[in-house]
């Protein structure tokens, strides 16, 4: 698989670099798959990365695997300078941004005839993998029957793990999971993931995440409006979800549309601005939209409308989620958070989480159904943070990432091609926390049950290849027949698989087979598994 990796070049939030530390862990990954055998390429799995003259420190220092890197002309390059506009005073730098991600206008096009020019004259790719939204590149690939995939941070935030998407339909609102059909969805298989949740703070207690007293000067106010208050999670106004997969022209106008209604319903309102939106390095344009709302709150004429400014550290805000009712919001990742804890949530954009949600007016008319919520509830949970994300911390490993990607391809042929139950289906077969569990806080019984369902689907996809030798010693009488076997059981078959089929693999075998033969005490003391050396041991 030829891929290339479009590290985003339009200039955004006035910087040309806004996705520097994508390209950072995808470098790392490469350098250290690329580099770990002679310096050469150990599978047929080739990856390019996009730069513009702006990620010079990047191409800089890593010039010893300067070959992954392909530039733009100097035309293109310049190009990129009349796009950088003042992200707080032109509003075309806004605009720009938003006929790219929906793949119109005339810099669309600029990006499209990049791509072309990469396929044809420098690397003939068959798969483009991008970061976030970007829609001349998904038509693009569309156009040429290129397959795309789209990468973003998943819809969690700390204290909870960090997790990335890979998505062939797109990310956000639209994202693969909005076609899932819960109903195919495997009660028998679902857990609970609020009992589990993968949480990094101190002590990975989530329990404390989730119970710990908040400290707040609206403390006595939250605790006893317990009963029937709604939590108002604010977003950036430059939010890239807000602006393509919402109709709300900002934070204010979603606060005159859902305040009023939810506050003359008899509801609290817990307003929650975003901790980036009046920090010291915040942008002005979101700056801005933070004091228009701070001003209309202030100025509400009603006393259930709380502006919860003071509860911003990543540990405090789980707890503060547990103490509300309901949560309504545009398309912010506390929403589906809020769903991780049951929590009742109105989702008024487009998202992954956005999978038959309750309306805003079942939440006005107290019309719930509390139990077929609940069951809803862990069943999108389940399936987004288990068979959706991926842990941020293993998914820039060069196998898992490719992994991914295909699986990412498979999923969305599935789905045109077979419809949503088998597209769901096939999603559910792989779990993505499986290698966490131990650390979590999973009852042995449910882990042992999971790990079961894991080892299952990994028998079911994986073509067993084992090798084996059978070697005998000088003396056979003397000594036993040692048996060297290995098995690969790896979700990532496909490319383990031609590793060890490779003509370096099959050297390095020989040469092990030949110092056994030579000195077999010390063949099996030399070995890196801790178990194989003690049979040293038994050898005189």
């Amino acid at each position: 698989m030829r891929v290339l990796f479009y590290l985003e070049v339009h200039p955004l939030r006035n910087s040309f670099n806004q996705f520097a530390w994508v390209g950072k862990e995808i470098i790392n990954m490469l350098r250290k798959h690329y580099l770990t055998e002679n310096n050469s390429k150990i599978n047929d799995d080739d990856i390019r990365i996009v730069v513009s003259r702006h990620y010079k420190e990047l191409t800089d220092s890593n010039q010893d695997i300067k070959t992954i890197f392909i530039g733009l002309t100097k035309e293109e390059n310049d190009r990129l300078s009349f796009y950088l506009r003042d992200w707080n005073t032109e509003p075309e730098a806004i605009d720009y941004w938003t006929s790219l991600m929906n793949g119109k206008g005339e810099v669309s096009e600029f990006y499209s005839g990049i791509l072309d020019r990469i396929k044809n004259n420098v690397f003939d790719f068959d798969v483009v993998v991008n970061w976030s939204t970007n829609g001349a590149v998904r038509d693009y690939c569309n156009r040429k029957g290129i397959h795309n995939v789209s990468m973003e941070l998943g819809c969690v935030r700390e204290p909870i793990l960090n997790t990335i998407c890979f998505d062939a339909c797109g990310v956000n609102g639209n994202s693969i999971i909005r076609h899932v059909d819960l109903e195919a969805v495997d009660e028998n298989e679902l857990v609970d993931i609020k009992s589990i949740l993968p949480v990094r703070i101190k002590n990975n207690m989530a329990l404390d995440a989730v119970f710990k007293p908040i400290q707040s000067k609206y403390s006595e106010y939250i605790y006893s409006s317990f009963g029937k208050n709604v939590l108002i999670p604010l977003q950036l106004k430059d939010d890239s979800n807000r602006i393509i997969f919402s109709e709300y022209k900002g934070m204010l106008a979603f606060l005159k549309d859902v305040v009023p209604k939810l506050s003359s319903a008899g509801y609290t309102c817990i307003i929650k601005p975003h901790p980036m939106a009046n920090a010291s390095v915040s942008r002005l344009i979101n700056k801005d939209d933070h004091e228009a709302c701070k001003e209309y709150v202030d100025g509400f004429e009603s006393d259930n409308i709380v502006w919860l400014d003071d509860v911003n550290d990543k540990d405090s805000y789980l707890a503060l989620l547990n103490l509300v009712n309901f949560a309504v919001t545009i398309n912010s990742s506390v929403g589906f958070e809020a769903m991780m804890l049951d929590i009742p949530t109105v989702v008024l954009g487009k998202s992954p989480f956005d999978v038959n949600t309750i309306k805003i007016e079942s939440l006005l008319n107290d019309n719930i159904d509390s139990i077929t919520l609940t069951k809803h509830n862990h069943k999108i949970s389940n399936v987004i943070m288990r068979h959706y994300l991926v842990p941020q911390a293993i998914a820039f490993d060069f196998y898992t990432f490719m992994f991914n990607v295909k699986r990412a391809i498979k999923l969305e042929k599935i789905l045109h091609k077979k419809g949503s139950k088998a597209f769901t289906y096939e999603l559910c077969k792989f779990d993505n926390l499986i290698p966490y569990y131990e650390n979590l806080n999973v009852p042995p019984q449910v882990r042992q049950a999971h790990n079961m369902h894991h080892k299952k689907y990994i028998a079911n996809i994986t073509p067993k290849k084992e090798v084996k030798a059978i070697i005998k010693l000088a003396d056979a009488s003397d000594s036993p027949q040692v048996v060297v076997s290995s098995k690969l059981d790896s979700p990532l078959y496909d490319m383990k698989i031609e590793k060890l089929n490779n003509a370096d693999s099959q050297s390095n075998f020989k040469k092990k087979v030949i110092k056994f033969k030579r000195d077999p005490k010390r063949f099996f003391a030399d070995s890196k598994n801790g178990y194989i050396r003690i049979l040293s041991n038994f050898i005189p």
